[in-house]
């Protein structure tokens, strides 16, 4: 008996290790949850248990019940939220005669861009920055750009927006979990 219980043993490895394991099991199962756009509470509260007391996942428990929009759904959502950016800033100049209001009216209802040059500094550049970097996935970069778009533009893209910096500060926090176990690891190794 005491053969087979140390086989056992031997195959599990110690404590330390099985701990390891079973933090890197729950930190996979959370970015997994948190990938998906689903509520991870039980998730959260499992990798919790294994990290130290010093990492603030006031982000990660502000969005456990809901979860947080996919990346690909926020790109696959910012096209319209371009659209809308746009027209705040290419509102028709209602100034003029009659027949100048109609065509700017006309021209505001076809918008039509063109490539655009991203290293500008107008709102139009700003715009196609936000745009590069969200097709790249790059959220953090687009919420950048955001900041620096007229107050009108920013209103017209802010509840994107929230929900875009919502989704980097949990994955800022799941990447830095990972890390901890990652670090617990490597020092389990040396």
């Amino acid at each position: 008996m005491s053969d087979r219980l140390g086989q056992v043993e031997a195959t599990m490895g110690d404590a330390t290790a099985r701990e390891v394991a079973a933090r890197a099991l729950s930190v996979s199962a959370l970015k997994s949850a948190v990938d998906s756009g689903r509520p991870y509470e039980t998730e959260l509260a499992a990798v919790k248990a294994g990290l130290p007391s010093d990492i603030d996942l006031q982000a990660l428990e502000a969005h456990a019940k809901t979860g947080v929009e996919p990346v690909s759904v926020l790109i696959a959502q910012f096209p319209a939220v371009a659209r809308q950016v746009y027209q705040t800033f290419s509102e028709p100049d209602r100034s003029g005669d009659v027949l100048d209001s109609f065509l700017a009216s006309a021209r505001s209802l076809v918008a039509v861009r063109g490539p655009g040059d991203a290293d500008g500094t107008g709102p139009e550049a700003v715009l196609r920055r936000m745009e590069n970097a969200v097709s790249s996935g790059k959220l953090q970069e687009a919420i950048t750009a955001y900041d620096s778009l007229p107050e009108s533009a920013q209103a017209a893209a802010s509840d994107w927006v929230t929900r875009a910096r919502a989704r980097v500060a949990v994955d800022t926090l799941t990447d830095q979990a990972s890390q901890e176990v990652l670090t617990a690891l490597s020092a389990k190794d040396s």
